[in-house]
């Protein structure tokens, strides 16, 4: 995997351990101290986008935006991130899960396990990179209007779409939002199977299906 992954954990003896082992994989890894150090490398391209943060730095990182009434979605939105943690927490596990995170590990368990859900991730982030196209413009049709939807990302949001159909976002919005795009599938030939949804955050136009949307 070519670039290079994020690591902020507070335990620097576990890290060090995980850093020799990615390594020997040959995934380059950058330690920093806090996550809101993160932002920095986003304009790297050699960043994968993938952060491993421990849970007490997460948590630190999501009260801090709380606190300052901000929405917690830049580094999820940005990056796929997996937590690791000193106790296993269910509270703390559906909470990082609803932040956005994409894995919630227990340093108890084996860190070749660990590893190996790490790798397993990045190689089909990899594949799926490469069946991505920039979506300009996605046109989803609501009534009799067609409304577009401009975006420079990977993917729409979820949010993106909601609020440029009903100027806002909420469950509500989100369960017409998956009804809408169904439909839309199903006007398209094949079902419409260009269209991709990312669980959780949105929607993107495959390569290998293109041809059949059109």
């Amino acid at each position: 995997m070519a670039g290079y992954i994020v690591l902020c954990d507070h335990n620097i003896g576990w890290q060090e351990i995980f850093q020799e082992k990615l390594a020997q994989t040959g995934i380059d890894t950058v330690s920093i101290e806090n996550i809101s150090e993160i932002d920095s490398h986003f304009d790297n391209s050699r960043f994968t986008n993938i952060i491993v943060c421990s849970l007490i730095e997460l948590k630190e990182y999501i009260e801090k935006y709380e606190i300052q009434k901000k929405i917690v979605k830049s580094i999820f939105e940005k990056a796929d991130v997996f937590v690791i943690t000193d106790e296993k927490n269910d509270d703390d596990e559906i909470r990082a899960f609803r932040a956005g995170c994409v894995d919630f590990q227990s340093r108890e368990r084996n860190m070749d396990v660990i590893l190996q859900r790490l790798i397993s991730h990045a190689e089909k982030k990899v594949m799926r990179e490469k069946t991505i196209i920039n979506i300009k413009e996605m046109v989803v049709e609501y009534k009799d209007i067609s409304v577009g939807i401009n975006s420079d990302d990977e993917f729409v949001s979820i949010e993106k779409i909601c609020r440029n159909l009903w100027n806002r976002s909420d469950n509500i919005t989100r369960v017409n939002l998956s009804s809408l795009i169904y439909r839309l599938r199903k006007k398209m030939p094949d079902g419409g199977k260009c269209i991709k949804s990312i669980y959780g955050k949105g929607y993107y136009l495959s390569k290998n299906e293109i041809q059949m949307c059109v």
